[in-house]
C-alpha cells in the first residue's frame, strides 16, 4: 500500500476545550484506515487503532 505522506494538524473540541490536538497526523493513512476498518469482520467488537507507520517511535 502506497500513500501519500500528508501530515496535518487534527485537532478535538468540546464547547470551547480542545482535550486532544496532534500536530502531526498523517491524514491520508487515517482517511485509508476509517473508510477499511468498518468493513473488517471485528469491527464491531473492537475500537479503531491508528498504528501508523511513520509515526515517531513511543
Amino acid at each position: 500500500m502506497l500513500l501519500p505522506d500528508i501530515d496535518a494538524e487534527l485537532t478535538v473540541w468540546d464547547d470551547d476545550r480542545a482535550p486532544w490536538s496532534e500536530e502531526l497526523l498523517p491524514v491520508a493513512e487515517l482517511a485509508y484506515w476509517l473508510t477499511h476498518w468498518p468493513q473488517s469482520p471485528k469491527a464491531g467488537e473492537r475500537d479503531l487503532a491508528l498504528d501508523s507507520i511513520s509515526a515517531d517511535p513511543g
